[in-house]
């Protein structure tokens, strides 16, 4: 019998807890805007990712990211992401959250993990041609001529 992985249900990364993480995002899985919980009337823009804290657990799960510079640069499209979560102090009372470029050896741990966890592709083989098919049918005629030449010509 085969045993499944179950989702969590998805998990919040909470950015002050991963500063100075690897993070790697395998890929978005949505973006949605929600009301701001922090500023009344306003939207929020949230991004729902598959992620991996390369220096956490490691562990690929869903997660929703909410921390305004992060997610700014996440849209539908992307794949294969990597960088460092930063804290930067803005003068205020909150720090600004931001991705910081990863480094060569931070690359390599990437692609370490990618290939020791991710499965390789696998392609569907083509379905088997029958030995010897039917001929065949001819087209009926449809009444127009030039119609007809062009369907003569292809059976």
């Amino acid at each position: 019998m085969i045993q499944f992985s179950k989702p969590t249900g998805g998990a919040f990364l909470d950015a002050k807890d991963a500063v100075d993480h690897l993070i790697y995002i395998a890929d978005v899985v949505e973006v949605y805007d929600r009301p701001d919980k922090f500023n009344s009337g306003q939207m929020q823009k949230c991004v729902k990712a598959n992620v991996v804290d390369l220096d956490g657990d490691a562990a690929l799960r869903e997660v929703t990211l909410t921390a305004r510079w992060l997610v700014a640069d996440l849209n539908a499209a992307t794949t294969n992401f990597l960088a460092r979560i930063e804290r930067k102090d803005t003068g205020k009372v909150n720090a600004a959250y931001v991705w910081g470029v990863p480094d060569a050896e931070d690359e390599k741990r990437a692609i370490a993990w990618i290939e020791a966890n991710q499965s390789k592709p696998t392609f569907a083989q083509p379905a088997a041609k029958a030995a010897n098919p039917a001929p065949a049918k001819a087209a009926e005629p449809t009444g127009d001529e030039a119609l007809d030449n062009l369907l003569a010509e292809f059976a």
